[in-house]
Formats: C-alpha cells, sequence, structure tokens
C-alpha cells in the first residue's frame, strides 16, 4: 500500500471524528441556541453591580459585562462611556448578534467557525485542524461571551496574512486584534512579525508598511466611535482614561502562574476576598506537549516560518508570566500550539494520535459538566441575596412556578439541580 494511500485514510478517518465532534459539540451546547438576551435584566445587572457600585453584593462577571456593552454599542453608545478600559471591537460583535438574532452567543459560534475554517486555509492538515477544534479551552468559549476567541482568530488571521506576504493586511489584522482586548500583548507580536519580514524580504519599506498598518487596524475596530466622531484628536485623548485605570487597577505579575497552568493545572487567582489556588476543567495536554517541543525546538534547526510561530507562541507565554494570569489567555495560541506540535511529530503518529486521544477525553468536563460551579453561585446568591440571578437560573417550569421575591423563603432549603438542553438549571427549592 502506497504512501499517498495511507494518508488518503488517514484524512477520511481524521475527517470523520472532525465531523463527530462538531456534531456533538454542537448537542452538547444546544442550550446556546434557544438562549435570549433580555436588555432590562442585564442593564439593571450592569448598574448595581461591582462596576458601579463599590462593594455591590451584586457581582457581574466579564462575560456578563461583554454581551451587555456590545449591546449598548450596537444602540449608539459611546465606547469611553461605558467599559472604556477595554476596547470595544469584540463587544461590538456580540451586541450585533444580540441586535439581530437576539442572542450573543451565535457570535460566540461564528467567530468558532471562522477560527476552524482559518486553520484550514493556513495549514490543511487534519491532525492541526482537529486538535483545535476539540481543544478544551477552544470548545468551552461557544458557551461563552468573552474575548479570547476573536483575540485568537485576528491572530492567526495576522499570521497567516504575514506569511502568505500580505504584510500590510497583517498589521491590520494585528491592529484589529488590539482592538479587542487590552493590546499589552500586542508589541510582542508586532516585533515578532517585524523580525520575520526583516529576515524574509531584508525590506525596510515592507517592515515599515506593516507596522504603520497596525495602528490602521486598531483606529478601525473603533469604527462605533468614529461613525460619531470622527475627530481622532479626541479619540487620542480618551486613551488617557484608559491609561489610568489600568495603572490603578493594583494587577500585578505573578510569574509562575502560568507554568503552574501549563504543566499541572494549577494556578493562584482571585476569588472571592482573597487569592486562591485553583484548577479548571478546560486544561490540555496540548499546552504541556508544545511548551516541551518549544523548549527542545530552539536548541533545533529550524526553517523561518517554523521560528516565527516558535517566537510567537514562546513570547505569549512570556508575556502571560508579566501579567495577571487567567487560563483564557492562552486561547489565541491554541492554533499555533497545534501546528508547532504537529509539525513537530509529523514523522511520530502514534504520538499524535495518544495527544489526540487525550484531548478528547479531556474534553468530556466541558461537553458534560458537573453541578459543582452551578451549585456555589446558588450559595452564594443565596447568603448574599441575589434572588434575580437564582431565578435566571431556574428551568422555564421553575420559572413559572416562581416568582423572583418569592425565591427569599427558599432560603437555606433543599435545592434539586436538573438539565435542561444539557445546562444545570435549578427544577426545584424547598424541602
Amino acid at each position: 500500500m502506497t504512501e499517498d494511500t495511507n494518508n488518503k485514510k488517514q484524512n477520511i478517518i481524521l475527517f470523520g471524528i472532525f465531523f463527530l465532534a462538531l456534531i456533538i459539540i454542537g448537542w452538547s451546547f444546544r442550550w446556546t441556541f434557544t438562549y435570549k438576551f433580555d436588555p432590562v435584566y442585564w442593564e439593571n445587572f450592569y448598574y448595581t453591580s461591582q462596576w458601579n457600585i463599590p462593594n455591590s453584593k451584586r457581582v457581574i462577571g466579564d462575560e456578563g459585562v461583554y454581551r451587555y456593552i456590545g449591546y449598548r454599542l450596537v444602540n449608539g453608545e459611546n465606547p469611553f462611556n461605558v467599559d472604556y478600559w477595554v476596547p470595544p471591537l469584540g463587544k461590538y460583535w456580540y451586541g450585533v448578534a444580540v441586535k439581530y438574532l437576539g442572542n450573543p452567543y451565535w457570535a460566540s459560534w461564528g467567530w468558532y467557525a471562522i477560527l476552524l475554517i482559518l486553520v484550514w486555509v493556513i495549514t490543511k492538515n487534519w491532525w492541526v485542524l482537529l486538535l483545535v477544534a476539540t481543544n478544551p479551552l477552544i470548545v468551552a468559549q461557544v458557551g461563552l461571551t468573552m474575548l479570547d476567541l476573536p483575540q485568537g482568530v485576528l491572530l492567526l488571521a495576522q499570521a497567516g496574512c504575514l506569511l502568505s506576504g500580505q504584510f500590510v493586511l497583517a498589521g491590520i489584522m494585528l491592529g484589529l486584534m488590539m482592538g479587542v482586548k487590552i493590546g499589552v500583548l500586542g508589541p510582542m507580536v508586532a516585533v515578532v512579525g517585524a523580525y520575520y519580514l526583516w529576515k524574509k524580504t531584508k525590506s525596510k519599506k515592507e517592515i515599515l508598511m506593516f507596522l504603520v498598518a497596525i495602528p490602521a487596524g486598531y483606529m478601525l475596530a473603533y469604527t462605533c466611535y468614529f461613525l460619531a466622531h470622527p475627530n481622532p484628536i479626541p479619540w487620542l485623548r480618551l486613551h488617557q482614561k484608559v491609561i489610568e485605570f489600568w495603572k490603578n487597577s493594583g494587577a500585578t505579575a505573578h510569574p509562575l502562574n502560568i507554568l503552574g497552568y501549563v504543566l499541572v493545572n494549577k494556578f493562584n487567582q482571585v476569588w472571592g476576598e482573597g487569592r486562591v489556588w485553583m484548577t479548571v476543567k478546560e486544561w490540555s495536554i496540548l499546552f504541556l506537549v508544545s511548551l516541551i517541543i518549544i523548549i527542545k525546538s530552539f536548541f533545533l534547526k529550524v526553517n523561518l516560518k517554523n521560528k516565527y510561530y516558535l517566537l510567537l507562541a514562546s513570547g505569549w507565554i512570556g508575556m502571560c508570566a508579566l501579567i495577571d494570569f487567567w487560563p483564557r489567555y492562552l486561547v489565541a495560541i491554541v492554533p499555533i500550539l497545534a501546528i508547532i506540535t504537529v509539525d513537530f511529530l509529523k514523522n511520530k503518529r502514534g504520538w499524535l494520535i495518544l495527544i489526540l486521544i487525550i484531548n478528547l477525553f479531556n474534553l468530556r468536563t466541558v461537553l458534560w459538566p458537573t453541578p459543582e460551579q452551578e451549585l456555589r453561585e446558588i450559595q452564594t446568591n443565596l447568603k448574599t441575596g441575589n434572588y434575580r440571578e437564582i431565578y435566571e437560573m431556574g428551568s422555564k417550569d421553575f420559572k413559572v412556578k416562581n416568582r423572583v421575591e418569592e425565591i427569599v423563603k427558599f432560603k437555606e432549603t433543599k435545592i434539586d439541580l436538573g438539565k435542561e438542553n444539557n445546562k444545570w438549571v435549578i427544577v426545584k427549592m424547598g424541602r
């Protein structure tokens, strides 16, 4: 049997696994398809939360902020009036999904689909595509409205443009990426890109055009601002607010967090009133394997394209050691890590099979979660009197049978949880 025949059979099998995985992922997150955004609830939640009332007992998470602020931006809000410390682009697209579809999760699915399309266009490799599509950290994002997935899409897009010689478009993509989340990682990506261009072309003109395109892309990310305020001078001045916020945020670097998470799924972060050691269900063996490969590869002779990927991944990991790290910060480089790993192990198919099996095994905790997190949230909300949040966690039948005002009577009573469209919800409260 020829090698081409073997590869064809392998690709058919990998495609089958990929197709089946997408069906299972879609089925497991089917609750996202029926979600309905309630602007009245989210407005009340946001303006009575910790972001507007110091020490408020109503604590809204980042994804709740992003979907609500996105809704505000699409309806004409100035991005420097609300949640100005985070750039608007990612939030804006969640707002688009809310305005036209009534559901921000369609944007999450859209970003996931675009990421997979980009991975295939850039690599044409089923192993890479499968490792990205089934990575627990990536898959978890379709059930969230966070900014890490759009950041990852734009990071990969700029890498693909750069490697294909479209250096101006690469700069614009990098600028757009910096318009999704705080641009602290952008300069590192720009330096790595400029290094690649210098080694590839030795052209100062191309490097300059790449670098100049970055602020152009960043300004493009603020289109929702410029539509109402076309003068760029006030826009530049308003960034002083952003700088002051982060200067006074109190965020500190914890260099061992990134290594702890990659090696043993342990990191130290703020939870409640202090910092605690945590683990998350989205850990992947890909992080550990790719880190070993990156370290080893720096002692080997590699071509310029692979060196670019290595510098981009190691630079990102290094920068994560200089900020207050959360595991989701690695979402953006999962495709890069998969590309590095598959290229290094391309002649060791057994290792790739083992990594894929472990990847799929770890994915089970994302696809079929246990209710511990929901129970903790319910108990915390009961303790703090946040009965509306408890009501929102109820099943359709629970909401029909109970009013928000009635939940107070259930304090210190039994809580029965069940699954509705594979999402844990309150079925019954009371003895």
